[in-house]
């Protein structure tokens, strides 16, 4: 058995409030807690990351920006 264990960094961590986490329901895998179900950021995060698209006629460019200017 391989564990992979993965951790957010200090400037993804600061997009979520500390006091939802018991608000939020963990998913289980081979009997341990791992990560939530979904997650609720206090921006939202396509403009962290931006998108670019094309559907049923039309388009959409929404660039990045930097979180901390927002």
């Amino acid at each position: 058995n391989v564990c992979l264990f993965v951790f957010c960094s200090t400037l993804a961590l600061s997009l979520f409030i500390k006091n939802d986490e018991p608000l939020l329901t963990y998913l289980n895998e081979d009997g341990m807690s791992i990560e939530p179900e979904w997650y609720c950021p206090i921006i939202p995060t396509i403009l962290v990351n931006g998108a670019n698209g094309v559907g049923t006629g039309y388009s959409t460019d929404i660039p990045s920006y930097n979180p901390l200017t927002l």
